[in-house]
């Protein structure tokens, strides 16, 4: 007769169990995650930033914001900042269309100074800001109605 042998692990047994403790260790705090428990009652308001509370946020087509945003002193400053940080780098610190990136487009960057970007309201570059215009991208996801509608005040400067 032979003797009775242990039963041997395969290798692959081994890693089973090694992923499926893993996956177990995981799921500890399900319960303790931020979402809705049983018999709560809905959120009464949202999360910070999760919804635009203020500005046009959808373009209809051919409807033309109306500036709410007064071009005071602390607004020109944040629309200088947030245009440095934003539009400088095509548009130039000068609002020229001379920047260091915006010189290698082959279309050139809007000139700022120009008669006919001072024709357009307000409302129209706005649009052009959050939607794009060209080779220009939208900052709809990148600035908030507000501080677009700051970088619209400070660009009304170059005359």
């Amino acid at each position: 007769m032979r003797p009775a042998q242990s039963p041997r692990w395969s290798p692959l047994l081994w890693l089973s169990l090694l992923a499926l403790g893993w996956g177990l260790a995981g799921c500890y705090d399900m319960h303790d995650q931020p979402s809705f428990k049983p018999q709560e009652g809905p959120r009464l308001s949202s999360p910070g930033e999760a919804v635009p509370v203020q500005g046009t946020e959808i373009l209809a087509p051919g409807k033309v914001p109306i500036n709410p945003v007064a071009a005071t002193e602390d607004s020109l400053a944040a629309g200088k900042s947030l245009f440095e940080i934003n539009c400088a780098m095509c548009h130039g610190r000068e609002g020229r269309g001379d920047g260091p990136v915006g010189k290698k487009w082959i279309v050139p960057c809007a000139n700022l100074h120009q008669e006919r970007i001072h024709r357009l309201s307000d409302g129209d570059l706005f649009n052009r800001i959050t939607a794009g215009y060209g080779t220009m991208p939208g900052f709809a996801k990148r600035l908030a109605p507000e501080e677009r509608w700051h970088i619209v005040n400070y660009a009304r400067q170059f005359k």
